[in-house]
């Protein structure tokens, strides 16, 4: 986890995030997890990094399912408080913190294939979803919302609370199992320990 000492996170959700991967991406070996990483000046909420999946951005949102009034592929309608605000669309935000992502990488030029076939083009898979840690999967199904975001790049309050199945797991299986449905990986990959190294270091703060 990176960092590995926070005190006070932005969001209670991306507290319960936090906490949920540090307890079930197991083993530590397997994967590093930056939180709100500075990308060329934006901040996706966490990048995951598995040596199964590759690179996955999450955005999460603390709404409460009664506070989303109507949802598009461009925005959510929310009710704050007396009044509506509209917010980007959480799936549109990750996946425009993956282009960060991916520019940042491409720029470095250190993750990226020198084979003429692939030359250019990034080593590792990247993807992105959402996390709801206080939305029901069902409920949230039921409103119709899945039709704009789909249930496959959610995590949902179902995955996170203590006594679901991933959390119940402590061999980690369970979550590279979700995870893995979740977020295949695009193309099959490898990197060694040096370029491992040099990946923990890109999104880390000096």
């Amino acid at each position: 986890m990176i960092p590995d000492d926070i005190e006070e996170f932005k969001s209670e959700g991306e507290g319960i995030f936090y906490k949920f991967l540090r307890s079930v991406a197991k083993p530590d070996s397997k994967y590093i997890s930056w939180y709100t990483p500075d990308i060329n000046g934006k901040e996706p909420d966490f990048i995951l990094f598995s040596d199964d999946t590759g690179l996955i951005i999450f955005e999460v949102k603390d709404w409460a399912l009664d506070q989303i009034m109507e949802a598009n592929p461009k925005y959510f309608v929310l009710a704050i408080g007396n009044k509506t605000e509209s917010r980007k669309n959480p799936l549109e935000q990750a996946r425009d913190y993956l282009y960060s992502v991916k520019d940042k990488i491409q720029k470095d030029g250190q993750l990226v294939s020198q084979e003429p076939k692939f030359y250019g083009k990034l080593k590792i898979p990247i993807d992105y979803g959402i996390v709801f840690p206080n939305i029901n999967k069902s409920e949230y199904t039921q409103k119709g919302f899945n039709q704009v975001t789909g249930n496959d790049k959610i995590f949902f309050w179902d995955d996170l609370y203590p006594d679901s199945e991933i959390c119940k797991d402590p061999s980690g299986q369970c979550f590279l199992n979700a995870l893995t449905k979740m977020f295949p990986p695009m193309f099959s990959f490898k990197i060694n320990g040096k370029e491992l190294s040099h990946l923990k270091g890109l999104f880390s703060p000096l």
